[in-house]
């Protein structure tokens, strides 16, 4: 074939013109037309090999073989040295446009007479010592202890140090062993590639010792999951139907397969019924059928509980739970929560979703899926990735239950797939030194339960993957730092950032409850069960439950009233324990009880749940408990109430308690009397019940919930304290201390003074006010103190509830207390829940309006003086002159003028560095600059 100008015609010979200057090359081809040549040409054959230009050459050694000195010129020794050298570079296929060019430029020098330029090429490269780094040693850490220069020769036997940029293959530093570190390194500046080319790397091990005392990590995790699984039992004697002491603590005992005491269940299960009767039917706005009017994940949390115990979530006091969630515009009401939860729980035991008529929206498992999909943060880009409840930074804890749902379809959805491992490639990376994980502002321990949870489920090891330790830390050794040294789990450690949870350091139930059933989703991957959620592993029953039997108990006698419709009934003054059965016929008796004010046994009544109780009063010696006639019990376990079973009074931990929680400028002085009515587990009552304890006049007191001790706010007077709208207060009566309350636990009645003797004058106790008196000099009115209060919704267009009013409020009032007292007097409707994890009250609905109504993001928000607080309304004390607003947001604040980019994780950006920046200096200057900490 010929070629002209490096191109192969598609013609013959003898149909080309030449012209002046035409290159042309006739060559042998073997195969293809010339796509040995490497021919580019229009015969339609692809060229096996690029071949370099060499036309510039062949033109070259054309002048020389053409002309007539020809002899004359080669018998210079330069000039033929470099001519022959053309013709082996012109002869070799693979020669290379460099080499081409070098050939090119050495003919020419010779030609002209210049002396061939020398080149100087590397010749070794000096070897690097290898590391060895203790277990646990980072990646970056380890790549620092390596030989930051070497040392290269060159042909002239000279040495250069050149700087090495480390890789390590397959490093992982909780594995002891040797692995292979690799450098790369440039040539420096006129030193070239030898012929052969040499590699230019090194290579150095790095070996990674044993531990000397490895810490078992996995024998920890299953030692701490038995006691935390024996606190949650111990600690929830009365589990009910709720997120604190309900679904999510029988679902770590269930599923973390621990042995409750015969009946435990039974007794969660009537509770269970008892709410579902009294929630489901229509209620406002609220419509037959749901449990709340708003939150479709309360009938999600409860189909997780009752089938990890085996129970028909089709039948639960005649109700099927799972048809609310059958309505895809109610489950989508609380936003990405919502559909996460409703998959979680139909696919707990392969739940089919029932089709119901006239709902705007069928539920399916798809739209779930697709709404969580859809929800992705920065969905369509190349930084997606991540789930969270708001704004455009992903959350661990909305991720990792966004995961934990999406699992089932892993391996079936390509889209999912592809979701769910970017998110854990964000989780990996969202992962902090110390194998933890932050949520709002905090490093908690739900949030790395969570990413356990998301981990174990799609049968990724949380302990082991290297994704998931950083510094030698897993992510199970971070949640084990949050562990009670007796079982259960702190939200926080100590002198952390709550984030407006829970207390710094202390065992909270939420974080118990997360913790616990994390601890039991990873063992049971560790043993090759089902994971935590895919529960078809348990019997469903489908009969209909029988009759529960109770705890075993110690032996009681009963007693049953006399006849008459004033029945006095007298305990013996013996060490038996008695209970006294009330029955729905008794409703229109007047009851009494005495009992000897020496007696230290149990006197319990049993009373119906939910109907209309007689008049009750209980004496013992000065303390009376009376329960007014009409009243009912609302909730909590109302079969042995406890009537004024005296307690140690001189507990020290009731004593330190105290003392911590009065307020600044009062030391206690005397703990009087601990009396446990109705007992540890909060009962509630839908009228108040009076307890007087005779001559306690000016004493305080308290009442203990759970292990936690709460002040009882005093008042001048019964008016002040049912204003103050609180399910308990005090206030004193003649010479008596009167407690009104609307639940039973255990009550403290104590006395305090002032740890100060205050200055000036002699007259005033300090004490509530002036009751008569003898007059005296002096006695000024303290002067009263107001706040501006309002309620709007003009986001929504429905202008003001409550206009700005000045409104009168007390000493150690909340922005809550205030708020109910004023909207109670003006006769405005609402509906609020006490959140025991932030310990204060949420306000769900306030004049038609709620959460959820108008948008995943809308609901109430208070700002105090135009502050938005972190934190629950209950928790915010007033001062003189403060003007709160109530406000309607339909998007987290966006329309109320808050940047809610606040609530994002914390942010770190950091100026003057690049990744995997290449450093000589030895000191660096940089900038880190911390966001919204």
């Amino acid at each position: 074939m010929y070629a002209v100008n490096n191109w192969f015609p598609n013609y013959g010979f003898s149909d080309y013109s030449p012209e002046d200057g035409d290159v042309v090359r006739v060559q042998f081809t073997v195969y293809g037309y010339g796509a040995d040549l490497g021919a580019v040409s229009d015969w339609g054959m692809e060229p096996f090999i690029i071949a370099a230009n060499k036309d510039d050459l062949t033109a070259k050694i054309g002048e020389i073989n053409s002309s007539p000195k020809k002899d004359q010129i080669l018998s210079n020794p330069l000039v033929r040295a470099a001519y022959d050298n053309v013709y082996e570079v012109l002869m070799n296929m693979e020669s290379t446009q460099d080499m081409v060019d070098e050939a090119l430029q050495e003919l020419k020098n010779a030609l002209s007479g210049k002396e061939p330029e020398r080149k100087v090429t590397i010749k070794s490269i000096t070897p690097v010592a290898d590391i060895t780094v203790d277990f646990g040693t980072s990646l970056e850490e380890a790549i620092a202890a390596l030989a930051k220069t070497t040392t290269i020769i060159d042909s002239d036997e000279k040495g250069h140090v050149v700087s090495l940029n480390w890789t390590i293959a397959d490093y992982n530093a909780n594995k002891a062993g040797d692995y292979t570190a690799t450098a790369t390194f440039d040539l420096p500046e006129g030193i070239s590639q030898a012929e052969p080319a040499i590699e230019l790397i090194v290579q150095a091990k790095v070996i990674v010792e044993a531990p000397a005392n490895p810490v078992d990590t996995i024998q920890l995790a299953r030692e701490h999951l038995a006691k935390s699984l024996a606190y949650i039992h111990e600690t929830t004697p009365n589990p009910t139907f709720g997120t604190g002491g309900g679904e999510w603590s029988i679902l770590a005992l269930a599923r973390g397969g621990y042995k409750v005491y015969e009946g435990y269940y039974d007794i969660y299960y009537n509770n269970v019924v008892n709410e579902v009767k009294r929630l489901m039917p229509a209620s406002g706005s609220k419509p037959e059928g749901r449990l709340d009017r708003n939150k479709g994940t309360e009938h999600s949390r409860l189909i997780i509980g009752l089938t990890s115990i085996g129970k028909d979530i089709t039948d639960v006091g005649g109700y099927d739970i799972r048809e609310a969630l059958a309505d895809f515009d109610y489950v989508k009401k609380q936003g990405i929560n919502g559909p996460i939860f409703a998959l979680i729980a139909f696919d707990s035991h392969n739940y089919e979703i029932p089709v119901i008529d006239g709902v705007a929206e069928q539920s399916t498992r798809d739209k779930f899926i697709d709404f969580i999909l859809e929800k992705e943060i920065k969905k369509g880009t190349e930084n997606a990735g991540g789930w969270a409840l708001s704004g455009n930074t992903p959350d661990p804890d909305i991720t990792s239950m966004a995961i934990q749902a999406l699992t089932p379809y892993y391996k079936t959805r390509s889209d999912v797939k592809a979701a769910v491992d970017r998110a854990i490639e964000w989780l990996s990376k969202a992962q902090d030194a110390a194998g933890g994980y932050s949520s709002w502002g905090s490093v908690n321990s739900e949030s790395i339960a969570q990413v356990i949870v998301a981990l174990a489920g799609l049968g990724i090891d949380p302990h082991t993957d290297p994704r998931f330790i950083k510094n030698g830390n897993s992510a199970v050794d971070a949640l084990l730092t949050f562990a009670g040294q007796d079982g259960g789990f702190m939200h926080v450690k100590p002198g952390g950032n709550t984030g407006g949870g829970a207390g710094a350091g202390v065992i909270d139930g939420m974080a118990t409850d997360q913790g616990t059933y994390a601890l039991v989703a990873y063992v049971r991957y560790l043993d090759g069960k089902n994971s935590l959620y895919n529960m078809t592993d348990v019997e469903i029953e489908k009969e209909q439950p029988t009759e529960p039997e109770k705890p075993e108990e110690p032996t009681e006698i009963e007693i049953t009233l006399p006849e008459g419709d004033k029945p006095k009934v007298q305990i013996p003054s013996d060490d038996k324990e008695y209970n006294i059965p009330i029955k729905k016929e008794d409703g229109n008796k007047e009851i009494t009880i005495e009992i000897p004010s020496d007696r230290n046994s149990k006197v319990t009544v049993a009373l119906p749940l939910n109907e209309s109780l007689p008049q009750i009063k209980a004496v013992k010696g000065n303390v009376a408990v009376e329960i007014p006639k009409d009243a009912k019990v609302t909730s909590g376990d109302a079969s042995a109430l406890e009537l004024i079973t005296s307690k140690d009074s001189s507990d020290a931990s009731i004593r330190q308690e105290l003392n911590n929680k009065l307020p600044e400028g009062k030391k206690l002085d005397q703990i009087l009397y601990v009396y446990s009515i109705g007992g540890s587990s909060r009962v509630e009552f839908s009228d108040f019940v009076t307890l007087t304890f005779a001559g306690m006049k000016g004493k305080e007191a308290a009442y203990i919930q759970n292990g936690e001790l709460h002040i009882i706010q005093k008042y001048a007077s019964d008016s002040e304290g049912q204003k103050s709208g609180k399910p308990e207060y005090a206030y004193d009566s003649v010479n008596d201390l009167i407690i009104k309350t609307k639940h039973f636990t255990d009550f403290v009645v104590y006395a305090a003074s002032d740890s100060q003797t205050p200055g000036g004058g002699s007259g005033g106790s300090g004490g509530s006010g002036g009751s008569g008196g003898s007059g005296g000099s002096g006695g000024s009115t303290e002067p009263k103190k107001y706040i501006t209060l309002s309620i709007d919704k003009e986001t929504i267009g429905k202008g003001y509830v409550l206009p700005p009013t000045k409104v009168e409020f007390k000493d150690g009032e909340s922005v809550w207390d205030v708020l109910k007292r004023e909207m109670d007097r003006r006769g405005i409707k609402y509906t609020y829940v006490w959140t025991p994890k932030y310990n204060s009250v949420y306000v769900e609905w306030i004049d038609g309006d709620g959460e959820f109504d108008h948008g995943s993001g809308s609901g109430w928000m208070y700002n105090v003086n135009g502050w938005y607080p972190n934190y629950g309304a209950s928790l915010y004390k007033l001062k003189d002159g403060d003007a709160v607003q109530w406000r309607y947001t339909t998007n987290l604040g966006a329309d109320l003028g808050e940047d809610i980019t606040k609530w994002d994780q914390p942010k770190i950006t950091v100026e003057g560095l690049k990744d995997k920046q290449k450093v000589t200096d030895k000191e660096l200057t940089f900038k880190v600059t911390a966001k919204d900490v």
